[in-house]
């Protein structure tokens, strides 16, 4: 054995010698240039913490971008800290600090003005001083990033270069001792929003130009009829710290107000992923960095202070003609955030409560010819003197009965908070948005007028309720009439002069319409037949009013455990969510989004976040996609119960909105809210009884409203744990629930069951629901099931990484990508493996559990694809490639439990045909053509044939595929290709990434000579006959040479056994140990290695460029296979002292988990399958990998011969 483990991995650089971590081969030094990729150099000659790092850096011109890494305070090379100055879609400097076991922690991110361009070269300067770190760019004095690291496990290290997957080339080192105290007096330069923040000076030159261009709106005549026209545009704005008195006032002089886009939102809108923070700093938590920036920065950009402004005034002038006091005027705000008074004309017109709240004000009364004014008064927060408002204030919000009859309302010892802001309805948004956000319109009508109409459709005809106002004189002998029109073809259905009625003035009437028996062209996915509904009165030959809306004719039902749309089962391919809650207002990116879902198969989503304005639900309704219509409340009364004021704004909002959206075709399911979850928490049953009771007001104004539609109670509710039986194991606790409280107190929980499962990201993958576990344990008979938050993560807009705060905070990419799901690493190694995941999950559930599942909406769309928010540059990821194939309507599936084939051997599955076709056809005699492929070759062929497959059934059939002895290459990445050809055309592919490779790659020769194992070890006799090593046996460590000997141990050890392998290594021997459970501290000469037994699908690398994972690719550690139960890598998992240098962790894997909150938690939940130990001389290497795989599969049998033949070098 060399006495330095490391002097492989040494190169002599600019002052000495210098080691190299990852792939060698990319590391160059030329002339005083070193150049890297996918590698880093470290000078371990000097450990500082207090240090001066300065150095040239620059990407090659051909580079795709600038991606310059470098380290200090290097320890080893799973702690260290990391430098990064990214271009590209990044534009930003990047501080990290590395560290194992949970002690990873990103740092601070600055934004750039500007983008580094390859081909340039930048000076970067880091200084460390005690806990604080600088970060210098070119020739600024002062820093970009100045931060403190307070809990950092290792406070010195070496300087490193490198590290990034970019190419990158480096000059111009050097390296001084700072003094503690370098730091002290230091500040560093304004932040990227200060510094793209206009000044004061010049903001109100912006506001000075902005009034001066303002106009009123002017309505310059008034046609017959009714009359909608947008107000959006341009509105006067005060600030409430800048009002005087009396803004509502036409006189008020608003000479030096601001102007503001209506509709948008004062205050960036923060929501989920995109407006969540992380950290003590509140950092972003990087799902999209460049929309965060372009949010904050709109704001900061206004002629006034965002942040300051808590209430404004909106202010418009309105000019209108002659004769408009005869017209019924109404202004339709879409919603305003949160609290809102209108004036018109200085008079008080209508309050509200309520940021989703959609809002008709009738100003008829208070309008006259020439100039108006149109004022409202917006608070983002509630009153301070809001928990004592008079309760006849607000329009409809504060009823004092509860909707429900029972007049004892149940009561228990839950939290019941007061009447605040934070317990008002506000989605997902996070900062209290203000303004007038949603749209604006002007509706102008006669006094006599349609008021509403309610369409109710069936397949051959529709009802309709229609509500006529008369806000004038009596009308007598006035005809109702109306029109079905297809909005494409310009078809006429039906329509036509329905009955004569009168109206007194002030009436308000409601009017059953119903059509002829008629065959319309049914909207559905994909195919958004729409129809223009006019519903008027007119009289002598005049038209009085005529009200049109866009309705669509489709029915949704339920049978069983079956989904029925338009009378036939459909089972949902969905995907949710959409950057609806962040563009809300953006008609363009809705298109897209829209043409993107349908492209990629996906038919249904979700209005997850917030509920959708106008400008989306047109979109889908245009487009012919489904949509859930989700609640306004997420997680309400998951924890303390809100005041019942605030309960009351809740269902009222609800009510509105679901009116305001009931007439259309793209809805297909409501949901009340998203995980309220209270039925499924520890609380105690009196509490769940309360809370059951007060949701049950939501409910019911959710069927009154939508009794035609189906309805889920609480988005993450699921019936199957609340009953006596559930086997749900997680959710034991609430067993007996639904027989308890739901049933006796008839409280309603929905038509169907969403369960939310986070498959191959919090939870286990789909590999353990493969046999059908799934709908056993999760499904209820007769009780329709449709998973609507079913997620495998969620990628980074710019670069589709894993999103950062995952990967800091909670470390769940790392299961699946371990060390490479880091940022400085080439993304596709995540890019994969969660394209993996989608893929095998979707399937899964269609060839699975087609019948007791009705569909899925993946989990989350948006997070799928590049530039997610910007309709001009939104690409799809890999996954969202690997969703449109697995979402295909008619889909050939295989249930693969391995990935790796032998030469010569037989790979045997099943092929599942899922028949969800568009049209709704029989697959007449179907065949699927199997081959495997490589490089455009096929390999070798089958064909299976079917019977006819009617629509939506599913039938399978077994494959026996011979993979051929002789391979393109001993290591062979090929396809497994699935076409179904009907009729000779073929109507779906599909295919899977496999490995093959024969027999020679899987099992090379061996070049170890001298390999001894226990006499009575017959485990690794059987190992090394596998592997065509001539092991001889011995009766123990002692009689073997250090110098020579190899000793493989594969069979539990006593202690003196043990302690004797540990004799054996301290004086030079090399012991390897497979199969190792308990490692005493007799085999570790003391030091501490706790097993935890568990199945380990994934192992990860942590050191790629070490021999004993050679000819391995990074990807293929995972699913060694298991028949047809879950494939796996590892018995189990070591923790180790992860800084003692005396032991190196060569492997990581890490068990599927949701959220870790500190580093400790780690430690329950990681570890490794794989670590070397120095002792004295020698070392001894410890694995729990399978070695029962090797015949099965040869990446498992190539992995076991490299810890045979292992150099001990690393």
């Amino acid at each position: 054995m060399e006495k330095d483990k490391h002097a492989a991995n040494k190169r002599t650089l600019w002052n000495g010698e210098w080691r190299i971590y990852g792939n060698q081969e990319n590391c160059r030094f030329e002339n005083g240039i070193l150049t890297t990729a996918d590698c880093w150099a470290a000078d371990e000659n000097e450990q500082l913490e207090n240090l001066d790092f300065r150095f040239s850096a620059r990407a090659p011109q051909d580079a795709p971008q600038v991606d310059i890494w470098a380290g200090f305070r290097h320890f080893n090379r799973e702690y260290r800290y990391m430098v990064g100055l990214r271009g590209g879609n990044h534009k930003h400097l990047y501080l990290a600090r590395m560290g194992a076991v949970g002690y990873d922690k990103m740092l601070a991110l600055r934004p750039l003005e500007w983008s580094a361009m390859p081909g340039v070269w930048y000076q970067i300067r880091v200084v460390c001083a005690g806990k604080k770190i600088a970060v210098y760019l070119n020739q600024e004095e002062k820093p970009y990033i100045l931060c403190e690291d307070e809990d950092a496990p290792f406070h010195a290290g070496c300087v490193a270069l490198g590290g990034g997957y970019i190419e990158t080339e480096y000059k111009d080192l050097s390296v001084t001792t700072a003094a503690e105290d370098a730091l002290d007096a230091v500040e560093k330069l304004p932040d990227f929003l200060d510094a793209v923040t206009l000044p004061e000076e010049r903001k109100e030159e912006v506001r000075k130009r902005e009034r001066a261009l303002y106009r009123p709106y002017a309505v310059p005549m008034l046609p017959e009829g009714r009359l909608e026209l947008s107000l959006e545009g341009r509105w006067l704005f005060i600030p409430d710290y800048e009002a005087k008195e009396n803004p509502e006032d036409l006189s008020y002089d608003d000479t030096d107000a601001h102007t503001i886009h209506v509709p948008e939102s004062w205050i960036p809108l923060q929501a989920w992923l995109e407006g969540e923070t992380m950290g003590k700093d509140q950092m972003n938590k990087g799902q999209s960095d460049n929309y965060y920036l372009e949010e904050f920065a709109r704001c900061r950009n206004y002629t006034f202070d965002y942040q300051k402004t808590r209430s404004a005034w909106y202010r418009h002038y309105i000019d209108l003609p002659e004769g408009i006091e005869t017209k019924c005027v109404k202004i339709d705000f879409e919603g305003i955030a949160l609290v809102s008074t209108v004036y018109c004309n200085g008079v008080k017109v209508y309050e509200n409560i309520g940021m989703f709240t959609p809002m008709q004000v009738d100003i008829s009364g208070y309008i006259y010819p020439g100039r108006n004014i149109i004022a409202v008064e917006v608070s983002r927060t509630l009153p301070d003197a809001a928990e004592n408002a008079d309760a006849g204030s607000i329009d409809d919000f504060y009823v004092k009965a509860r909707e429900n009859a029972d007049s004892n309302p149940p009561v228990s010892g839950c939290e019941h908070r007061a009447f605040c802001t934070d317990d008002l309805p506000h989605g997902f948004y996070s900062n209290h948005p203000g303004g007038i956000w949603r749209g604006v319109k002007l509706i102008i009508t006669e006094k006599p007028h349609i008021e509403e109409i309610w369409f109710r459709p069936a397949l051959d005809g529709a009802s309709m309720e229609v509500t006529l106002a008369n806000a004038g004189a009596a009308v007598n002998d006035a005809a109702l009439f109306y029109s079905l029109v297809h909005t494409v073809t310009g078809e006429f259905l039906c329509g036509g002069d329905v009955r004569t009625l009168s109206l007194s003035g002030g009436e308000r009437r409601v009017v059953m319409i119903q059509t002829p028996r008629v065959s319309p062209r049914l909207w559905g996915p994909g195919t958004p037949n729409l129809y223009q509904l006019t519903v008027g009165l007119h009289k002598d030959g005049d038209v009085i009013d005529a009200y049109s809306e866009n309705v669509g004719f489709r029915t949704v039902k339920l049978a069983g455990n079956t989904l029925l749309y338009n009378g036939r089962p459909l089972w949902v391919r969905g995907g949710n969510h959409m950057p609806a809650h962040v563009r809300p207002n953006d008609a363009p990116l809705a298109e897209k989004y829209m043409e993107l879902a349908l492209e990629h198969n996906v038919m249904a989503t979700r209005t997850h976040g917030a509920p959708w304005t106008d400008v989306w639900l047109d979109a889908a309704d245009e487009a012919g996609l489904m949509v859930s219509f989700e609640g306004t409340w997420p997680w309400l009364m998951i924890d303390h119960i809100p005041d019942e004021r605030a309960l009351e704004i809740w269902k009222s909002e609800l009510r509105k909105l679901y009116r305001r959206h009931r007439n259309r075709p793209s809805l297909f399911l409501i949901t009340l809210n998203n995980e309220m979850n209270f039925y499924l928490t520890h609380d105690p049953d009196d509490v769940v009884r309360e809370k059951g009771y007060l949701v049950q007001g939501g409910l019911k104004a959710a069927r009154e409203e939508f009794p035609d539609l189906p309805l889920v109670c609480d988005s993450g509710y699921y019936r199957g744990p609340t009953t006596r039986h559930g086997r749900d194991r997680d959710f034991s606790f609430a067993n007996g629930r639904y027989e308890r409280i739901i049933q006796p107190n008839h409280y309603d929980d929905g038509d169907l069951d969403d369960p939310h499962f986070y498959y191959g990201w919090y939870f286990v993958d789909f590999f353990h629901f493969m046999n059908g576990e799934f709908g056993r344990d999760m499904t209820l008979s007769g009780r329709p099931c449709l998973l609507q938050e079913c997620s495998v993560g969620y990628c980074r807009a710019e670069d589709g990484h894993a999103v950062r705060s995952y990967l800091f905070e909670h470390q769940t990419p790392q299961t699946t990508t371990g060390k490479r799901a880091y940022e400085h690493n080439d993304p596709r190694y995540f890019q994969h493996n969660h394209a993996f995941q989608v893929q095998g999950l979707v399937e899964m559930f269609r060839r699975v559990e087609h019948e007791r599942v009705c569909g899925l909406l993946l989990f989350s769309f948006e997070t799928w694809f590049y530039h997610h928010h910007d309709s001009s540059r939104v690409q799809p990821m890999l996954s969202a490639r690997r969703l449109r194939t697995a979402y295909q309507p008619v889909l050939a599936s295989a249930d693969l439990f391995g990935r790796h084939f032998y030469a010569g051997s037989m790979l045997r599955t099943n092929i599942t045909i899922i028949n969800d076709d568009r049209a709704y056809q029989t697959l007449r005699a179907p065949k699927v053509e199997a081959s495997l492929t490589a490089d455009g070759i096929t390999l070798a062929a089958r064909e299976l044939l079917y019977e006819d497959i009617p629509y939506f059934d599913t039938a399978s059939m077994p494959l026996a595929l011979p993979v051929p002895g002789r391979l393109p290459r001993h290591y062979t990445k090929a396809k497994l290709v699935l076409k179904i050809r009907e009729q000779g055309r073929v109507i779906s592919k599909n295919d899977y990434e496999i490995v093959l490779a024969d027999e020679a790659w899987a099992n090379p020769v061996s070049g170890t000579e001298h390999i001894r194992y226990l006499a009575d070890d017959f485990e690794a006799e059987r190992i090394l006959r596998r592997h065509s090593m001539q092991g001889t046996p011995c009766a123990g460590p002692e009689e073997l040479d250090t110098e020579k000997d190899r000793l493989v141990v594969a069979k539990p050890l006593g202690e003196e056994a043990a302690q004797a392998v540990y004799r054996f290594a301290k004086t030079g021997g090399r012991a390897v140990m497979l199969n190792q459970r308990d490692v005493s501290k007799s085999l570790t000469g003391g030091k501490t290695v706790r097993y935890t037994e568990d199945i380990t699908e994934i192992v990860t690398m942590n050191v790629p460029e070490n021999s004993i994972f050679s000819g391995i690719d990074e990807l293929d550690l995972a699913w060694f296979p298991n028949g047809r139960a879950v494939p796996y890598v590892a018995y189990g998992r070591y923790s180790i002292d992860r800084m003692d240098p005396s032991m190196c962790a060569l492997g990581e894997t890490l068990q599927w988990h949701n959220y870790i909150a500190k580093p400790t938690d780690y430690d329950k939940l990681g570890g490794t399958p794989l670590f070397v130990l120095e002792a004295g001389q020698g070392a001894i290497l410890f694995s729990s990998i399978r070695t029962d795989a090797d015949r099965m599969d040869p990446v498992a049998c190539r992995l076991t011969d490299n810890l045979l033949n292992w150099d001990f070098v690393w």
